[in-house]
């Protein structure tokens, strides 16, 4: 008796597969956004804490465990590691102040080359930034437009302080017009009133161009007793009680939705004080508790439109939900709008003296059109996107091995697709991947069913570099068959047995054991 029985390959194949693995070496490529800013070593199975020679890069085994330790130098500080525009987990510990924690990341080497970039930026642990700010001693004003996050503070007194040969001289009570822009928190806020509270020349303050402060405390500006106008930014969310002083003549606040107003947040002020909100949230102001009981006033002065056209041959069917976003290139504020049929966006009260980016990003934030450095001076302004990157579908289908296309054989039976990018991050699942860039790499995973897998060999992963023409397809590969021929005889007596049925078990990856 005989029978045709198929032998599975998969254990060989999985061992073959890793000893490839293992005896071929890639490259491990290391840039960083800010030229001598750090130093990076690397540890792996056969090297410890070797220092990272650009000239020399490493080459590495794939399936080998790499971790990454940076040194931060020169006053900066790592935001975050990146590979192919994918932010990588890193273990970051500043908290202990007796020991330093150097940023460390680890990964399993791929098999294929890997460049990692260290996104570093200014240490807003350090209070003294490297550009000077505008200060005028013989007017009294002061511009701040660089400063440490959380160190408004320090920045004002160096703006301010004046060197001679006895020594240093702080000239901070002498401001009477304080201007900030840049990225703010609630800290700096109250480093304004703790710190500079003795201000007692200051009669104009303006915060409308930074973000982040979200709440005035209460108190913060009964010590200033020339104080007359205040214009606060759209971040803040809460004004606390008691904080203004009877002097105030003129508030603005650019936040569209009212905040909330504590009790007596104006306490005292004169009569004769105006409210300046943005002129679409008038209604909103004039219904809220606590603003109505003020002289409203549309802000119509300094403040502008921006509108963005989309190019005129796009087809924004293919840009449908993704975002058009504005960031402010100083406090990095973010507007959105969802995408939809239009061509014509208009974002409104932006400030005079503002800069802005403007980008078209997928849910995934890649970014398909950019228009970079806006300004908004005099007058309303309008912007165009030359182009937009075209989105890309990628549709994957098995073909059998005499080329035609695999038919579908349901859940379980059949077949099951699952889309990483190269790091092994999950993008989606099934035949199509929607929504790519050109140029983009991503990783194709097939896995069949009970049905297909006693059939064909089990599909590698695929990598696949993103083009405009994207239906890929794999050929499967059937697998090896052989033939059993012999008798089955009794263990006791060797005679043959008549009508034996042969059962052969074996594994087929996570399965259980099939009889044949």
């Amino acid at each position: 008796m005989k029978r045709i029985i198929p032998i599975f390959a998969l254990l060989l194949c999985q061992l073959t597969a890793i000893a490839q693995s293992e005896e071929t070496k890639y490259t491990l490529t290391f840039q960083n956004n800010l030229e001598g800013s750090c130093a990076l070593y690397y540890t792996t199975e056969s090297q410890y804490n070797k220092p990272y020679d650009n000239d020399n890069k490493p080459m590495i085994a794939a399936g080998q465990n790499v971790v990454i330790e940076l040194i931060e130098k020169n006053g900066c500080q790592l935001v975050n590691f990146v590979s192919t525009d994918t932010i990588m987990d890193s273990r970051i510990d500043r908290t202990n102040a007796h020991y330093t924690y150097h940023p460390i990341t680890e990964f399993i080497m791929p098999e294929h080359d890997v460049t990692i970039t260290a996104v570093m930026q200014f240490n807003p642990d350090l209070p003294d930034h490297p550009v000077d700010n505008d200060w005028n001693e013989a007017t009294g004003s002061l511009v701040v437009t660089h400063f440490t996050t959380g160190h408004l503070f320090e920045a004002i007194d160096k703006a301010t302080t004046i060197e001679s040969e006895y020594g240093e001289s702080h000239r901070y009570g002498n401001i009477v017009s304080l201007t900030v822009a840049g990225k703010a928190i609630n800290q700096d806020m109250s480093d304004i009133e703790g710190k500079l509270r003795n201000l007692g020349k200051l009669q104009y303050l303006d915060l409308s161009r930074t973000d982040g402060i979200t709440e005035i405390f209460q108190y913060m500006f009964n010590t200033f007793p020339n104080l007359r106008t205040i214009v606060m930014p759209a971040s803040v969310g809460k004004i606390g009680s008691y904080t203004f002083n009877a002097d105030l003549e003129s508030f603005t606040i650019y936040a569209t939705t009212p905040p909330k107003l504590e009790e007596y947040a104006f306490y005292k002020t004169s009569p004769l004080l105006t409210i300046y909100v943005p002129a679409e949230s008038l209604p909103l102001y004039a219904a809220a508790d606590g603003w109505k009981n003020f002289n409203l006033m549309p802000i119509t002065q300094g403040v502008h439109k921006l509108t963005v056209n989309m190019p005129a041959n796009a087809d924004m069917q293919q840009y449908k939900d993704m975002s058009l976003e504005l960031v402010n290139t100083k406090t990095a504020q973010t507007r959105r709008y969802v995408l939809n049929s239009q061509k014509q966006y208009t974002f409104t009260n932006l400030i005079e003296g503002t800069q802005y980016n403007i980008y078209i990003r997928n849910v995934r934030e890649d970014i398909l059109g950019s228009i970079l450095a806006v300004d908004i001076d005099k007058q309303d302004v309008e912007a165009t996107f030359a182009d937009l990157k075209t989105p890309r579908d990628i549709t994957l289908q098995l073909l059998l091995p005499d080329g035609s296309i695999l038919p579908s054989l349901g859940d379980g039976a059949g077949v099951s697709f699952t889309w990483t990018d190269i790091v092994g991050n999950y993008l989606a699942a099934g035949a199509t991947l929607t929504g790519q860039m050109e140029g983009a790499r991503v990783i194709a995973k097939v896995k069949l069913g009970q049905q297909l897998g006693t059939q064909y060999v089990q599909p590698a992963d695929t990598m696949i570099t993103v083009s405009d023409r994207n239906d890929v397809t794999l050929r499967l590969t059937p697998l090896p068959q052989t033939e059993l021929i012999g008798t089955v005889t009794a263990a006791a007596t060797g005679l043959p047995i008549r009508g034996a049925n042969i059962a052969v078990t074996q594994q087929l990856g996570a399965l259980d054991a099939y009889r044949l």
